[in-house]
């Protein structure tokens, strides 16, 4: 955690004016994808002390550019059931063929049981290790597009969703789940209220940019020494208030800085999802015991990447192939 503090104190203090925008746009939202699920990936292997405070704070962020996107497409009235149908398409469509090849290697290369792979793959995963996150984010759209179409009026709607989080929340503590499950779900509704307060005071921030600096500054190192002394270990509320904390900070000194659009970019950003997916896949296949902790993170990040390619290409291959067929059909009948 100390070390990504320090990255980030960098680049805040930075001179950086070239901004044209100082709003979370797509294009900002790039670089926090294509950089996260590899910090996820170094916080699972459990090698770094710096990192193993981390993974809240990373599935925190995603939350927030989920709650963040959902904001925006709400504004231009993009919000139906058939949305939520293309929406809930791009977070299983992806999962089919990583869980049937994790499921393999599971099988004929750990010789596990039946009985083995199904117990497992159950307790609020879909198959993957992990996918409890795409099991909540799942929850949480249903939520988001069911209220909004009845509730119009946004800041009535984002208290409705924040409620709606907390009975997710207090649902999954009643049943025993872990609290990593829900500690961070508050940075969804977070991303929301930012969308809400960023476009009222659209501009006004910029004017008042220095004067930001030191409050933020100041939360962050705040978010970092509770990590670095567990106060987080104790106390949950702790925990969800710092996602809230870091988020907002995060957004902010994104929405801030400037830099130029960079293909390695937009290729890991285009990957992102099966980056975070793929994990179990890969800590299958490499043996940690081979290899010292800065060569096994190396070589996990090197197979990870090209893993999630793979898997992204095939999955979108296949996409294309059943599109063109259902066209075919469509033309004949």
């Amino acid at each position: 955690m100390v070390i990504i503090f320090i990255a980030i104190l960098i680049i805040f203090l930075y001179p950086n004016s070239n901004s044209e925008s100082e709003t979370f746009t797509l294009d900002k939202t790039k670089l926090l994808k294509a950089i996260l699920p590899f910090l996820i990936l170094i916080h699972h292997l459990w090698i770094f002390d710096d990192f193993k405070q981390v993974g809240i704070y990373v599935v925190a962020m995603f939350f927030f550019i989920s709650g963040y996107g959902l904001q925006c497409k709400r504004d231009k009235k993009q919000i139906n059931f058939h949305a939520l149908y293309i929406s809930l398409q791009k977070l299983l469509i992806p999962l089919i063929i990583p869980s049937i090849v994790y499921i393999l290697l599971l099988y004929y290369y750990k010789d596990y049981s039946i009985t083995q792979i199904l117990e497992k793959i159950k307790n609020y995963q879909i198959i993957l290790p992990y996918t409890w996150f795409i099991v909540t984010l799942i929850l949480l759209y249903i939520l988001y597009y069911s209220l909004s179409t009845f509730i119009q009026t946004n800041y009535f709607f984002i208290s409705t969703i924040l409620i709606g989080i907390l009975c997710i929340g207090f649902i999954a503590y009643k049943l025993k789940y872990p609290s990593t499950y829900y500690q961070a779900n508050l940075a969804f509704v977070g991303g929301c209220l930012y969308k809400e307060i960023e476009q009222r005071y659209n501009g006004k921030m910029s004017i008042h940019k220095k004067i930001y600096k030191i409050p933020i500054l100041t939360l962050l190192t705040f978010v970092t020494i509770t990590c670095c002394i567990r106060i987080s270990h104790f106390l949950l509320p702790i925990v969800m208030i710092n996602s809230i904390i870091w988020t907002y900070c995060i957004a902010y000194i994104i929405s801030s800085y400037s830099y130029k659009k960079q293909k390695w970019i937009s290729f890991l950003s285009s990957i992102s999802y099966e980056l975070y997916i793929c994990q179990g896949i890969t800590f299958l296949i490499i043996d940690r015991e081979n290899y010292n902790s800065y060569l096994l993170l190396l070589i996990t990040l090197i197979i990870n990447t090209i893993i999630a390619y793979l898997m992204h290409n095939t999955t979108n291959q296949i996409i294309n192939i059943y599109d063109s067929f259902k066209t075919r059909i469509t033309r004949v009948s």
